[in-house]
């Protein structure tokens, strides 16, 4: 997405508002949710990276440091989850 879209997750609302407009948590998505889907999109948006750097044939160093990003990011998230679950037991 880019800053021109005319939906654009910069316009959500997280908590509470004052206008008609529902905020994300009172259209039932789970405030402790909210870590892992921030961590799964920047994981998403990586991997696009990578594949558009792999198609672009760009610098093989320049690669490894995104996959290198994402495997961190892959590795706090599959942590968020095993909070997510120790929480709800």
């Amino acid at each position: 997405f880019t800053p021109n879209d005319t939906v654009s997750i910069l316009d959500k609302v997280w908590e509470s508002t004052t206008d008609s407009t529902l905020s994300i948590i009172q259209q039932g998505y789970p405030r402790e949710a909210t870590h892992a889907a921030i961590l799964k999109s920047a994981i998403n948006i990586l991997n696009a990276k990578v594949s558009q750097a792999t198609q672009d044939e760009e610098d093989a160093g320049l690669v490894g440091l995104l996959q290198g990003q994402s495997q961190s990011l892959i590795a706090s998230y599959n942590s968020e989850l095993k909070r997510m679950q120790e929480v709800m037991e």
